[in-house]
Order: structure tokens, then C-alpha cells, then sequence
């Protein structure tokens, strides 16, 4: 591969921030909310402690979620 090749396959590959795609939309914090609380009320309601278990995991990664959109420059 020469220079030039291999200059136009980091240009392809390079990420551009403002087109990157955002995990961290707020539908999406928002359908990680609903998933847990969805989770805690189905377990509660059958006495399944998985249920109940995944839920809580869901909603600590939603509390993740929300944290780090806190921090940004621009409101989420």
C-alpha cells in the first residue's frame, strides 16, 4: 500500500464528531428507564428475582446515562 493509499483509507475511516452517532439521545436514556422500571414492576409482579435483579441493572445504566449527559457542554 502506498502513501496515497494508505492517506485515503485514514480519511475513509476517520471518525467526524459531528456526524458521530450519540448513544446518549434522550429517547434513548428514556427507553433505558422504561426497560428497568418495566423489569422491577414484571418481576415484582411474578416474584421472579431475575426480573427484579435485571431491572435494578437496567436502571443503574440509565442513571449512568443520565450522569454523563449532566456533564455535557450543551443540554441533553
Amino acid at each position: 500500500m502506498n502513501h496515497s493509499e494508505q492517506r485515503q483509507t485514514e480519511r475513509r475511516l476517520a471518525v467526524d464528531d459531528t456526524v458521530r452517532l450519540r448513544a446518549n439521545r434522550r429517547p434513548v436514556r428514556l427507553a433505558v428507564d422504561l426497560l428497568g422500571v418495566l423489569g422491577i414492576v414484571a418481576g415484582a409482579w411474578t416474584a421472579t428475582f431475575t426480573l427484579v435483579f435485571g431491572g435494578a441493572l437496567v436502571l443503574m445504566a440509565g442513571a449512568c446515562l443520565h450522569a454523563t449527559c449532566r456533564h455535557r457542554s450543551r443540554p441533553c
